[in-house]
C-alpha cells in the first residue's frame, strides 16, 4: 500500500475525520489506498496549531473528533506511526476547490489552501491504532501487518 508522511496534528486530524483534503505542493496522478503516517518530528508550530484548532478553537470544535479516536491531550498523539488508512480519490486545484465549493468547515484549519497548491480528496478514511513505522518524504511503500 502507498503511504504519505504528514506532521501532526494533521495525520490525527485525518483520523478524526476532521481532514478530508491533504494539500500538497504537487499534484499527484496516483488515485486508490492511501496509509496515513504520522512523522516523529515535532515543532513548537506543530503544537501551535494543536492549541489553536484543537484546545482554543475558533470556528469547529475539534475536541470531540479527537475524542473518538483515543486522543485527549497533545501527549496523547502518536508520532512515528501510521495513524489511518484511506482512498484517494481525486485531485483539485485549491483554486477548483475554493471555487466548486468544496465543504471546508472541517478541512479549513487543516490545510493551506493558498493559490497554485493541491488537495488530494481522501474518503473511506479507517483511524487505526497506530502502528510504528519509519516514514520518509513523497510516496512510500507500506505493508499492512497480517491480521
Amino acid at each position: 500500500m502507498r503511504a504519505i508522511s504528514l506532521w501532526q496534528p494533521w495525520a490525527s486530524a485525518i483520523a478524526a475525520g476532521l481532514k478530508t483534503i491533504e494539500t500538497r505542493h504537487w499534484p499527484t496522478d496516483y488515485r486508490g489506498p492511501l496509509a496515513i503516517h504520522a512523522a516523529k518530528k515535532t515543532t513548537r508550530y506543530q503544537k501551535q496549531i494543536w492549541e489553536d484548532n484543537v484546545e482554543d478553537p475558533k470556528e469547529v470544535d475539534a475536541r470531540d473528533h479527537f475524542r473518538k479516536i483515543g486522543i485527549l491531550r497533545w501527549e496523547d498523539l502518536p508520532f512515528g506511526a501510521i495513524v489511518a488508512t484511506a482512498e484517494l480519490y481525486g485531485m483539485a486545484s485549491t483554486q477548483q476547490i475554493s471555487a466548486e465549493g468544496f465543504c471546508l468547515i472541517h478541512d479549513r484549519p487543516w490545510g493551506d489552501f493558498t493559490a497554485g497548491r493541491y488537495g488530494w480528496l481522501l474518503r473511506n478514511v479507517q483511524p487505526i491504532t497506530p502502528i510504528p513505522c519509519l516514514g520518509r518524504q513523497g510516496f512510500f511503500d507500506w505493508e499492512p501487518p497480517c491480521p
